[in-house]
């Protein structure tokens, strides 16, 4: 079931200006000093969605795992009407999950990618459970509910440069450095399997940005529901109630906004 049209590309920047964009994005966090959030999924998995029939691009979600406490990345193949590809050709989950890291700085070592396939019902749990916002010690946790997309053609481009094995999906103000509302910075990126390391490719790297997440972008229009499990209405209502905790941080967006983003999973 879709949320919204998918239109729009990715906006291109070099890689001067994406660093600089990176090193602006450090984000205050509910630990203290202001952290960068960032995700990397393999070249492989990304040719594989976008080899899918049908599929013109991936969408993006940040989520957060309620039980395990941990921010997590979520792709998923988009088709052109942009429902998105639940099952892939081979029978498995069309949905990609990873680990979202945050770091005091851009330290890009890795020893775990927690790569793994989850069912879409899981996936809605955890993208609902993202909207809602933590506290401790009195501190707000940093809003970080929303979704991009890139177009086939614009992940590919990303991928073409010889060394690059992965893309690195950076957190970034779409209007002001490390504010709300947010969108992802893509990055062709290199996996140095010697060291565990991700580093981001030099002049030949490629760029892109998504201009118009959602939300605000699909909030506003909402087609009827259709019904929902228990534990998916469980996940739904425990978001809602957790969501309340925090203020909403872009008058462009109100509450009845997000419930409208929230019920595309239904």
């Amino acid at each position: 079931m879709s949320f919204h049209s998918n239109d729009e590309p990715g906006k291109k920047i070099n890689i001067r200006d994406a660093k600089t964009l990176i090193a602006s994005n450090f984000i205050p966090s509910e630990m203290g000093d202001p952290q960068l959030y960032w995700g990397f999924f393999p070249k492989e998995l990304l040719e594989a969605i976008l080899d899918e029939p049908s599929c013109v691009g991936i969408r993006l979600y940040n989520a957060f795992d309620f039980f395990m406490e941990k921010e997590r990345l979520i792709v998923v193949g988009v088709t052109e009407d942009g429902s998105e590809i639940q099952n892939a050709s081979t029978g498995e989950s069309g949905y990609s999950l990873i680990s979202f890291k945050s770091t005091f700085n851009d330290e890009s070592l890795v020893r775990n990618f927690d790569l793994s396939k989850i069912e879409r019902l899981v996936a809605a749990e955890q993208v609902r459970f993202s909207w809602g916002t933590l506290t401790q010690g009195g501190s707000i946790a940093p809003d970080l509910s929303f979704a991009s997309f890139f177009s086939a053609n614009a992940v590919r481009q990303l991928l073409a440069p010889e060394a690059c094995n992965g893309i690195k999906f950076y957190v970034v103000g779409l209007k002001k450095p490390a504010k709300f509302p947010f969108s992802h910075l893509a990055v062709s990126a290199q996996h140095l399997l010697d060291t565990s390391r991700i580093e981001l490719l030099g002049e030949e790297a490629q760029c892109i940005i998504c201009p118009d997440p959602c939300p605000p972008r699909c909030a506003p229009e909402v087609s009827s529901m259709e019904a929902a499990t228990d534990s998916a209405s469980a996940a739904f209502d425990v978001a809602a109630s957790l969501r309340k905790m925090r203020p909403v941080t872009n008058l462009e967006i109100s509450e009845n906004s997000f419930d409208k983003y929230l019920e595309r999973w239904m």
